[in-house]
């Protein structure tokens, strides 16, 4: 299976073993499963849907599995995961810009005054956006919360209207 951080699976990926392509996997929890050679160890390369590459693991050992025949590449180590680009607009229905910031996976930055936002190097995979409103003393309420999904291929964009 591959997984992002805190054990969020991946769903959609390529992945490459020796000099075979294997793919595209769409697969909700991440897990995939090929037929290949048996060796001891193998060589793996994984990458998005549209073909940019994540990260090559060289040397994968091959455990035998409790199925007959089957082996698991274990855990690849070092995934890359903070990778996200999340951009868009925080407006409210008349379309005036809101004063305040955005968090995500613990990161704020400020809305700017013509409304946009962007956070960068963020976790991949499912996280919660949340809005907040600004007010003199610098605290706001939360004005807006939604999970959203973050991928690797395109920046992730977000228009958000929040009703007054």
């Amino acid at each position: 299976m591959l997984r992002l951080q805190k054990g969020i699976p991946y769903d959609e990926f390529f992945v490459g073993v020796f000099d075979e392509e294997y793919g595209p996997f769409v697969s909700e929890d991440g897990a995939f499963s090929v037929q290949m050679p048996l060796n001891d160890k193998y060589s793996i390369l994984i990458w998005g849907i549209n073909r940019e590459t994540f990260k090559l693991y060289g040397e994968v050992r091959a455990d035998l599995t409790d199925k007959e025949g089957e082996y698991s590449l274990g855990t690849l180590g070092g995934f890359p995961k903070d990778l996200g680009l999340l951009e868009g607009t925080v407006k409210d229905e008349d379309e005036t810009p809101i004063r305040g910031y955005v968090e995500v996976a613990g990161q704020i930055v400020p809305i700017k005054s013509d409304g946009t936002f962007q956070l960068k190097n963020i976790p991949l995979g499912k996280i919660t956006l949340k809005v907040f409103g600004k007010t003199p003393d610098g605290k706001g309420p939360e004005l807006y919360k939604e999970d959203i999904t973050v991928y690797l291929n395109a920046p992730t964009s977000k228009d958000i209207f929040v009703v007054k």
